[in-house]
């Protein structure tokens, strides 16, 4: 399954065989319910058996392997979603018309909105609520503690509703 090139890498390998192996069809079946792709389900099932055998020297021995290999499927193929989905939203926007609908208006309100925000509220908004990261990933990237970022949100989103208020007052 991965090249040996060492007696403790040719272990390391065998003993990964043995331990997560057997679990290779569980997990393509999981992530065939999951996406419609097959191919992509492959990917993802490599992908993840892949992580897994890096990480193993972290995997508990008393710890079942399938639940442990389904998680990291599971976010393997989150962010894989993700990442489509905001390629689409970023191409869909390159390639559409100028439009007068409401909700096109509502977007560039919302746009310009985030605009006025000052750039650390900005900042959170657009790792949590527009890429759809979790506290703990965007806390992480920020360098700041979980609770901190929070606490930013919360603020961002109350001037972000102080800001669209005024503007929906000032449009009447």
């Amino acid at each position: 399954m991965f090249p040996q090139r060492t007696m403790k890498s040719q272990g390391k390998s065998t003993q990964f065989e043995r331990r997560f192996a057997p679990f290779r069809a569980k997990l393509v079946g999981y992530l065939n319910r999951r996406t419609p792709d097959r191919a992509e389900a492959e990917d993802v099932a490599q992908e993840t058996l892949l992580a897994a055998y890096h990480q193993q020297e972290s995997f508990r021995k008393d710890a079942a392997p399938l639940p442990y290999l389904l998680g990291i499927a599971r976010r393997r193929l989150r962010d894989r979603q993700r990442s489509r989905h905001t390629t689409e939203l970023l191409e869909d926007e390159t390639h559409t018309q100028p439009d007068t609908t409401p909700q096109l208006i509502a977007s560039l309100t919302l746009k310009n909105a985030l605009a006025k925000l000052p750039e650390a509220e900005r900042r959170v908004l657009q790792l949590t609520a527009i890429e759809g990261r979790t506290y703990k990933e965007a806390a992480a990237i920020l360098g700041e503690p979980v609770g901190t970022l929070k606490w930013r949100v919360h603020t961002a989103v109350k001037t972000l509703r102080t800001i669209l208020s005024e503007e929906e007052t000032r449009t009447r």
